[in-house]
């Protein structure tokens, strides 16, 4: 009589999304988007009269979009689907305030939502390929 060994399940292996999928875009928007945000908050670092609190919290979300990016890149859902609610929520605050940020900068309201759409432009892409995970 042989034993037989008990098998294993195969492991999940991190797939990595196609380049043609428009989560792929939105995952490295996601980067990119995190790359700026870790500039900007070095540069409020440097200089300007914000405060303490704002500037971490922005170094905070820089490197929280970086990660989650970057797992999506990996196909996992998780990192997916807490990149689209940040992205979301960024978006809905960048929306309302952009009148502040219009009058605080003195540029125009166009120029003032560009961070909402951008962040909703992440949001729209990342939501449209739910199948991928």
């Amino acid at each position: 009589m042989s034993k037989s060994q008990p098998q294993s399940a195969p492991q999940k292996t991190a797939i990595a999304l196609q380049a043609s999928s428009f989560s792929f875009w939105g995952a490295a928007g996601s980067i990119l988007v995190s790359i700026v945000l870790v500039g900007f908050g070095i540069y409020l670092f440097t200089g300007n009269d914000t405060p303490m609190t704002l500037n971490v919290a922005l170094l905070v979300l820089a490197v929280v979009e970086g990660v989650t990016g970057v797992f999506t890149l990996l196909g996992r859902r998780v990192a997916w689907a807490f990149s689209l609610s940040i992205n979301g929520t960024c978006a809905v605050v960048m929306l309302f305030s952009a009148p502040r940020i219009r009058d605080a900068a003195s540029v125009s309201l166009i120029t003032a939502l560009i961070p909402c759409l951008t962040f909703g432009m992440l949001v729209l892409l990342q939501s449209l390929s739910p199948e991928e995970f």
